[in-house]
This record gives C-alpha cells, sequence and structure tokens, in this order.
C-alpha cells in the first residue's frame, strides 16, 4: 500500500532525491537528453576534477642508461547519476528500453553545457550503466551511467576564427587563443583569388613547427592544413603531400608566418576549437 498509494500516486510521482541546486547543467549523448520531461540529473563529475595524467619514468639503453620521464593526460571518466520518471509501469519500461538504445552506440558525441554557460563536447563510449531499481521503482527509478572519453579533451562549441585577407606576399602575425584552458590544433585554410602566377610552394609556421605543401595551383584553388586530422587537402581532396609536421596554438598568442610564392591574392584562415582537460 505504501508502494502504490505514496510513492507512484500522480500527487507524489515528482522527482525523488532530485534537488535542483546541486547540477543545473544539460548533458547530452547520441541525442538522449539528460535534462528532459522524464530524465533529471542529480549528480555529474566536476569536469575540472578530472585532469587526470600520467608520468612515466623510463630508462634509456644507451646513452650511459640515462632516466627520461614523460607526462601525458589520460582519457576522462565522467559519471552521471539521475532519475527517470514515468507516469505509468509500462512507459517506465519504454523509457529504459530507449535510454539502453542510445547509450550502447559506441563513440558518441558527449555535450556538457555546464551551469556557469560553458558549452563543451567530446568523443566518449557509455562503459557502465546501471538502474538502482527497488522493489517501490514502478514509475520512477535512479540510474547512474559512465562514459569514457575516446581523448583526455573537451571542446567547446564556438569555433573561434583568425581572419587574414587579400594577402600578397609573405607576412607574419600573431594568432590570439584565448579561450579554453588548453592548447588548439586549428586547421588552416588558404583561399587563392585571381592572379595567381607559378604558384608552386606554401609554407605555413605556427609556433615553432612548420609545414610545407608543395603542388602547382591556378586560380580559386584551397589548401586546407588540418592540425588536429594531421592531414592536408587541396580542394577538398586529402593525402597532399607535405613535409615537416602539425603546429599547436598555444594559450595567450602564438606567433605565425605564411610564405606563399608567386601569388597576387589569397585570404587566409585560422580555425580551431577551444581546448579543455
Amino acid at each position: 500500500m505504501l508502494n502504490t498509494q505514496l510513492f507512484n500516486t500522480q500527487l507524489l510521482n515528482v522527482w525523488p532525491y532530485y534537488e535542483e541546486e546541486v547540477f543545473s547543467g544539460i548533458a547530452m549523448y547520441n541525442d538522449l537528453s539528460f535534462d528532459s520531461d522524464n530524465i533529471r540529473i542529480s549528480r555529474m563529475s566536476d569536469l575540472e576534477d578530472l585532469n587526470q595524467f600520467t608520468w612515466t619514468t623510463y630508462k634509456t639503453a644507451r646513452v650511459h642508461g640515462e632516466w627520461h620521464t614523460s607526462f601525458y593526460y589520460d582519457r576522462k571518466t565522467v559519471v552521471i547519476e539521475g532519475i527517470i520518471k514515468a507516469d505509468s509501469a509500462s512507459e517506465l519500461e519504454t523509457l529504459i528500453k530507449t535510454m539502453k538504445q542510445a547509450l550502447f552506440v559506441e563513440q558518441q558525441e558527449l555535450r556538457i553545457n555546464k551551469s556557469n554557460g560553458d558549452q563543451m563536447w567530446t568523443t566518449a563510449t557509455c562503459t557502465w550503466l546501471k538502474f538502482d531499481r527497488q522493489a517501490y521503482h514502478i514509475s520512477f527509478v535512479p540510474f547512474t551511467v559512465e562514459f569514457t572519453t575516446l581523448s583526455p579533451f573537451f571542446f567547446g562549441t564556438t569555433l573561434e576564427t583568425t581572419e587574414f585577407l587579400s594577402k600578397s606576399a609573405s607576412f607574419t602575425e600573431a594568432v590570439a587563443n584565448l579561450s579554453g584552458n588548453y592548447k588548439s590544433l586549428p586547421q588552416v585554410l588558404i583561399s587563392f583569388g585571381t592572379g595567381l602566377v607559378w604558384v608552386t610552394t606554401v609554407s605555413v609556421v605556427i609556433g615553432d613547427k612548420t609545414i610545407t605543401v608543395t603542388d602547382t595551383f591556378v586560380d580559386s584553388d584551397a589548401i586546407l592544413i588540418d592540425c588536429s586530422a594531421r592531414d592536408v587537402y587541396i580542394n577538398s581532396i586529402g593525402w597532399a603531400e607535405f613535409t615537416g609536421d602539425f603546429g599547436e596554438l598555444e594559450i595567450g598568442e602564438t606567433p605565425i608566418e605564411v610564405t606563399i610564392n608567386w601569388t597576387r591574392d589569397a585570404d587566409i584562415y585560422f580555425l580551431w576549437y577551444p581546448t579543455y582537460v
């Protein structure tokens, strides 16, 4: 009687255990929202506490057996706890089935809108799901879901852009990366206009890294240097030949230099998403 008359009536079948002041952000995975009419979050991992990193110390066999240390960030584990609520037992079963179908698809976009307005996303996989079901859970049930990220990083949802338009010669500038809290991997788009004369070499310096693309370019050609995918595209076709290494935009200002031989008109765009650890 306590089960049917108290916990699961329309009067009291609200959000048990849910305290809005605990967490007011929003999470979404594979189009499944954790802030809807039927699903609410009661607790989620604080992303600021997930800066896991690893130090590895090793001894080389040569160079007199010197000790070396490497440092890298670990993948993150994000835990979300919440409540599923329905108007009936059959509807609750349907909601549980829908949640499982969405969560058991691997390597999907995990998007988090924090209560302070920051919006971030990363690629993750659901690695653990539990419904803490008790005998009195007829139209609501608590759940815990664990996501493991594919990389250690989250990314902002707003694409940052710096433009250098109508450049007719080599130039040196600085690109300001003021969002996020970690260095970002940019895309560099070079779009040629008209009036090209024997354009065969394009060189881009980002910080202390230089990448050079050699080809024969004509009017309206475009080069995309993707530092994140570590690939170069010419007119949207990847695997173009290049030499050198891909650069990174540090937090703050990063010096850049673009050298294009024999061009009279080119627009250069630096595009990146802010990176968070």
